[in-house]
């Protein structure tokens, strides 16, 4: 009798591993594909702060050529 007990006891430790083991399995995953979005964003972060500092300079650039252009107007005209 006393035995049946323990094999229940045993029976339902073992479902509570299982249970256990697929949350485990469900949870890393989870983190694995979080680790790739993440170095994803990372490696997308890097090539949009090149493209940012491209037309920042770009702007400037053109900043520059519109002043020397309405300085050349400015003198043309007077």
């Amino acid at each position: 009798m006393e035995s049946e007990g323990y094999e229940v006891k045993l029976q339902e430790t073992g479902e509570v591993l299982e249970n256990k083991a697929a949350e485990l399995k469900t949870t890393k995953s989870a983190l694995e594909e979080e680790v790739v979005v993440r170095k994803a964003y990372q490696e997308n972060e890097v090539v949009l702060d090149d493209v940012a500092h491209g037309l920042k300079k770009t702007a400037e650039q053109s900043m520059s050529d519109l002043d020397a252009l309405f300085a050349k107007l400015c003198k043309s005209s007077s």
